[in-house]
Parts: C-alpha cells; structure tokens; sequence
C-alpha cells in the first residue's frame, strides 16, 4: 500500500469491508485483475480511482453501443479495423487466458476494443448488428469468467452516478442549472465563466459533454 507492505504495526492495512463502502464490488475486482496475479499489487486512493474512472468509461461506451444499435440502420461503414477486434476478441481473450491467466493483457484488450469503439461512434459509423452480437456475447462470456465487463451497463451508470450526487451533495437539478448557465455564459462568449462552471462540475464527479446539435449532456467521471 503506496509503495509500503500492508501491516498492523504499520496501521495501513486496508479491509475489504472499507473499500465496499467507496466502491462497487466490480471496480475492486478490475483493480486486482488489472496485474498479473504472480506480480506485487499496490494500492494507492489514486489508482483505485484511475480504475472506477476507467470502468465508467468502459460501461458509457456499452450505453452508446445498445443506443446505437437500437436506432437502426444508417451512417458510414464501420472502420475495418474495429470490426477486426471484434472478430477475434474471443480468440485472443483465450490467449491470454492459457498464458498463465494473463488478465491483465484482457484488461489492456478491451480498453483498446474501447477506444475503437468510441473513435467509430463518434464518425458516425454504424455497426452491423451481427457484429454487435458477437460483441455482446464474448463480453458475456470474458464477465462469466472474470465477474467484470458485462454488467448491464444503465443499471452500472445509474448506481455510480447515484454515488457520485449523494457525495457531491448535486442533484440533477442543480446540475442542469449550472448547464444553463454555462449556456449563458457562452452565448455572451465568456469563455472564463463557462470554463470555471465546467470546472466546477469536474471536480464533483460530473462531466459535461457538448454536442453537434448544441445540446449538453452530463454523466459522472
């Protein structure tokens, strides 16, 4: 624990039942998982929000990808090489599960599944619902296995932002007033304004997010 063995003597030893008060019982599993189990863990506050940050992102991206199959058809071809990752996430997931329980190269794996994800969302490309589906199923198969990635993904969102309000003290009517206000702020082009709203938001756990369409969405970090 930063940098230091865990000890009584030392009073840094660290329960389970503490850490589930702060986090959810997957962000604890992700954490571990993210080293090789042959390898020294240390656990620092730091990294362990580095990790539930990590796993928000992850769970976002799932959102956009039932949203985006669910408004159907449409948009530009998906990149080619996010439709490659998908077709063999099962085969390199199984990989690194026979070199010596590597999870920590799974972990790496779909964070980067992650990205390309997001990268062809955001161009505005369209995944093909087979594609999807295979997606879906492997992400089933790597949480049977390993208890993290395939949790339904609003209900993750919907726990971690009802977290994030009771210890920001925000609701979600706060949050929409500072939104507008940011708006305001914008529309009479003060940029310094906007930016310490946004900021002010960041550093209770929102994030905002603005769109082609002027409009704003909010999520937690």
């Amino acid at each position: 624990m930063e940098s230091e063995k865990m000890s009584k003597s030392l009073g840094n030893v660290l329960s389970l039942k503490s850490l589930l008060k702060r986090f959810d019982p997957e962000v604890i599993r992700l954490f571990i998982l993210s080293a090789h189990y042959r390898s020294p863990l240390d656990y620092t506050d730091g990294l362990m929000e580095g990790t539930r940050e990590s796993l928000n992102r992850w769970y976002s991206t799932l959102d956009r990808i039932r949203k985006s199959v669910s408004e159907g058809s449409g948009g530009k071809e998906a990149p080619r090489e996010l439709t490659k990752k998908i077709a063999s996430l099962r085969g390199v997931y199984e990989e690194a599960m026979d070199d010596d329980f590597n999870s920590a190269k799974v972990v790496g794996l779909l964070f980067d599944l992650s990205r390309e994800w997001n990268k062809g969302l955001d161009s505005g490309a369209r995944v093909g619902k087979t594609d999807c589906d295979l997606f879906f199923k492997t992400v089933a198969l790597i949480h049977e296995a390993l208890g993290v990635f395939g949790s339904d993904a609003a209900t993750y969102i919907g726990k971690e932002t009802g977290r994030v309000l009771m210890n920001s003290g925000l609701t979600p009517e706060t949050i929409e007033k500072e939104i507008a206000e940011r708006k305001k702020a914008r529309g009479a082009k003060d940029w310094a304004e906007a930016d310490r709203i946004r900021n002010g938001l960041l550093e209770k756990g929102i994030v905002i997010k603005d769109n082609p369409d002027g409009s704003t969405e909010w999520g937690v970090v």
